[in-house]
């Protein structure tokens, strides 16, 4: 069976089980602001962890409001 977990929850229709850390950490709903932004900081990638890489001249040149 496949499961599908992310940062948005796991899709199963109960909004009471959707918050989920990196690591797969299940956590209530009923934490805090703070604490639900310290989870969502689980999912925050690093240079060195990302699957995108982007040269700077990219970065610079892009128009990213079209």
């Amino acid at each position: 069976m496949f499961y599908f977990v992310s940062l948005t929850g796991n899709f199963n229709g109960n909004a009471t089980d959707d918050l989920f850390s990196s690591d797969g950490t299940q956590y209530p709903s009923t934490l805090t602001e703070e604490e639900i932004y310290d989870v969502g900081l689980t999912w925050m990638t690093s240079e060195s962890d990302t699957l995108f890489t982007y040269g700077i001249d990219s970065l610079l040149t892009t128009n990213w409001l079209n």
